[in-house]
């Protein structure tokens, strides 16, 4: 009886800390997802307002002088004179234009790719400046963060089953210790039962 007491405590309790646990991590997960796509955004913003400050001067060199990073080849950038002549790009952007919009933020579809678009006009109006990212680069990104805020839980469940499985067990090791007395005891004995160490 004690062993099914013990079995039906750890199930219910893992059960119930396990639903908490997904809902919690759901929640994460889609608040990490949410903070990940404003950084992401805001990169973009940050790069075309760079951008946008340096053309016009040593434009032809840009792409060059960009640091090697494994994200970076993800994201690419058009310059565009008067908005219609392509005077400079990354080597890995489209020939057309990332995005109709010519300023902020826009969703595009190149070639079958999703894209995630921010464009600005240079001071002078001269040069439009496009930034932009791959959907597929931004899912790549949040399936490692996704991976990092996993990773612990899906270790720590067993952990805290084990623990669970201890303290449990530690905690009704009196009322198994009765159990086996009384389950010992000779039906005619009539004598009262020591319980000095069983919980009330």
């Amino acid at each position: 009886m004690s062993a099914s007491l013990r079995l039906r405590l750890i199930v219910t309790t893992l059960a119930l800390v396990g639903a908490i646990w997904l809902a919690a991590t759901a929640v994460a997960w889609y608040e990490t997802r949410h903070e990940a796509e404003e950084i992401l955004d805001a990169h973009l913003a940050q790069a075309a307002t760079l951008l946008a400050a340096f053309v016009g001067k040593e434009a032809d060199e840009i792409d060059e002088h960009l640091p090697a990073h494994r994200y970076l080849r993800k994201v690419t950038f058009q310059v565009w004179e008067n908005g219609r002549k392509l005077a400079v790009h990354s080597a890995n952007a489209p020939e057309n234009r990332l995005s109709s919009q010519d300023e902020g933020f826009a969703d595009a579809e190149i070639d079958g790719k999703r894209w995630r678009v921010f464009s600005l006009w240079s001071d002078d109006r001269h040069y439009l400046v496009q930034v932009g990212e791959t959907r597929e680069a931004r899912s790549d990104i949040s399936a490692e963060l996704a991976k990092h805020l996993l990773l612990p839980l899906a270790v720590a469940l067993p952990l805290l089953a084990l623990a669970l499985a201890l303290a449990i067990g530690r905690g009704l090791a009196p009322l198994s210790q009765l159990a086996e007395d009384i389950g010992r005891r000779d039906a005619a004995r009539l004598d009262p039962i020591e319980a000095a160490n069983a919980p009330r």
